[in-house]
């Protein structure tokens, strides 16, 4: 969708701006309407987020947690690389078909890593695409939620968990950081 309407405006702008009985361009105007063309496509064109980059949270946003918002950070009283540890082996337990009726497509660590001297990642979970909401509001495609974590050199955690399209996603979020709440306790943390 994006695609196509970057590729509309590069034929508007070039159309537009094509007149057989205009003198020749000048540099100055080529330059002004190259970035023009440029401005228009980097506001248009959607931001990949790096691992662990931690988002704050839109006012009165139903489809995002985060602690920017709440301020609750998981705290484990540990190393920064035990704490690293504790919260790869809870996310790798988060189970691959879904749990509690959410995220049926399984999930993905797609950037990061939580080994090493600056432990971040980021967290792709998907729905299974196959409920009405998918059918209807998404072409049949899955829904698709980022959870970006990064734990600091005092052992806590901040993170976010947001829904990439629409307004709300009916509590998806908060049950997928309730399951990681719940294995962190288990292991010792605190919020």
């Amino acid at each position: 969708m994006k695609f196509c309407l970057l590729v509309l405006l590069a034929t508007v702008a070039t159309t537009a701006a094509y007149n057989p009985h205009s003198p020749p361009s000048s540099r100055r105007t080529v330059l002004n309407k190259a970035s023009a063309l440029i401005t228009s496509l980097t506001i248009l064109t959607p931001t990949i987020s790096s691992a662990g980059d931690i988002k704050q949270c839109k006012a009165k946003a139903s489809n995002c947690l985060s602690t920017l918002n709440t301020g609750t950070k998981w705290t484990s009283k540990k190393s920064q690389s035990a704490a690293a540890s504790d919260l790869e082996a809870v996310l790798k337990s988060y189970p691959q078909e879904g749990q509690n009726g959410i995220d049926g497509g399984g999930y993905t660590i797609v950037s990061g890593s939580l080994s090493g001297s600056d432990p971040e990642a980021t967290v792709e979970y998907k729905s299974s695409g196959t409920g009405n909401m998918a059918k209807y509001f998404n072409g049949g495609k899955p829904f698709v939620d980022d959870l970006n974590v990064k734990v600091n050199a005092n052992g806590e955690v901040e993170w976010s968990s947001s829904s990439r399209v629409g307004d709300s996603d009916f509590g998806v979020n908060a049950k997928r950081v309730a399951f990681i709440e719940n294995g962190l306790r288990e292991k010792g943390w605190k919020f």
